[in-house]
């Protein structure tokens, strides 16, 4: 599922106007943006949680050349599924 998709079935749900539907979709992504930056946890109820994690440096490998390199620490985003969520998907 995409951007349109998900801007189309906001719309036949809410009937708004697509155009409506893909500026909340575009907020609400910024939104969530701004406070991930900031270093604070998203926590979507009976969805789950978005958090900025902070990966150590570690030794990769061109897998072209097989030449080694230091992959430097770098933040990253993750997510765990809510146990209601998980619950209804399994």
């Amino acid at each position: 599922m995409n951007k349109k998709e998900i801007v189309e079935q906001l719309s036949n749900l809410t009937n708004l106007e697509k155009k409506q539907c893909e500026l909340f979709y575009d907020n609400i992504f910024k939104i969530i943006a701004h406070y991930l930056k900031k270093g604070e946890d998203v926590n979507i109820v009976n969805f789950g949680t978005f958090k900025v994690s902070k990966r150590k440096p570690r030794m990769g490998r061109n897998i072209i050349t097989k030449e080694k390199l230091l992959i430097k620490s770098h933040k990253t985003v993750t997510f765990k599924i809510s146990t209601n969520f998980k619950k209804e998907l399994n």
